[in-house]
């Protein structure tokens, strides 16, 4: 009878042990599998800070990416005040999905089709030093509208690399709340009731928006105010009436909580996991 304890005992042992060994090996290879859940490509993703910011407001939804595996090789691009631009790092030919952190010195400068020039001279500087030829195109605030006069100048540019994806985070695409009729209802196609100046400046772009792009849409709802208390939710929805169901594919997403303020959503992990998703998930 003590035998065949023995042998039980000794039984349970062992497949205690092998569970233990199977435990430590799949965390050693978590990383590996999760990274496996991502693409690995050679297009790059520049960010676009808004007014009065700097990449400071970018490197949370960068260190994202890089705690989640996405990649190891992150770019900064300082755009002087006359638009010259100094890039920080490169992109060798391992290098995958590489991030760029686009810093505009003069920050406070509210020409939105200068600053399209000042991110066309940084992708220009990517593609002559480092052969880019595809890019993702993610923008807070401001950096939005100047993303969309950049898509409106130059975003059917053959020349150009080649835009995949964009990111609208908090985008004011009719204005913010300090300016008239920012805030107004949308019609049934996404169209505000009454125009702001920049909404105007931008409808050609019904006629312009890049046809292979995929778009996400994040704004936030902060305790059910219909804005992030700095640009409200139909002033960023009316980008649906600017695309005018000409890309592959346009979602928006609301952000609630404490973190659903204009300024709080660029440090927000229900963002970063969003943005993560849409531009390297599988």
């Amino acid at each position: 009878m003590l035998k065949k304890y023995n042998k039980i005992f000794l039984l349970i042992g062992s497949l205690l042990a092998i569970l233990s060994l199977s435990c430590v090996l799949f965390i050693i290879h978590t990383d590996y599998h999760y990274n496996d859940c991502f693409v690995k490509n050679k297009t790059v993703t520049l960010f676009v800070h808004g007014y009065g910011s700097s990449l400071r407001a970018e490197q949370y939804m960068v260190h994202g990416a890089e705690k989640a595996g996405i990649t190891d090789n992150v770019l900064r691009a300082y755009v002087n005040r006359i638009g010259n631009v100094k890039l920080i790092g490169k992109i060798d030919k391992d290098d995958y999905n590489s991030i760029v952190e686009v810093n505009f010195a003069d920050n406070k400068h509210t020409n939105p089709f200068d600053n399209a020039v000042w991110i066309k001279n940084v992708i220009t500087k990517l593609q002559q030093k480092d052969q880019v030829e595809k890019i993702n195109l993610v923008g807070h605030s401001m950096g939005n509208t100047d993303i969309a006069c950049y898509l409106l100048e130059f975003g059917n540019d053959k020349e150009l690399p080649q835009i995949q994806k964009q990111v609208v985070l908090a985008g004011g695409f009719n204005g913010v709340l300090q300016q008239k009729n920012s805030n107004v209802p949308l019609n049934k196609f996404g169209k505000p009731t009454k125009e702001t100046d920049i909404f105007k400046i931008l409808l050609p772009l019904r006629h312009l928006y890049p046809r292979n792009l995929k778009v996400l849409n994040v704004y936030g709802n902060l305790n059910n105010r219909d804005s992030d208390t700095t640009i409200g939710n139909n002033s960023s929805k009316s980008l649906r009436y600017l695309i005018n169901n000409r890309v592959k594919s346009y979602q928006e997403k609301e952000i609630t909580g404490n973190l659903a303020e204009h300024s709080d959503l660029h440090h927000n992990p229900q963002v970063n996991k969003l943005l993560i998703d849409f531009l390297w998930k599988k």
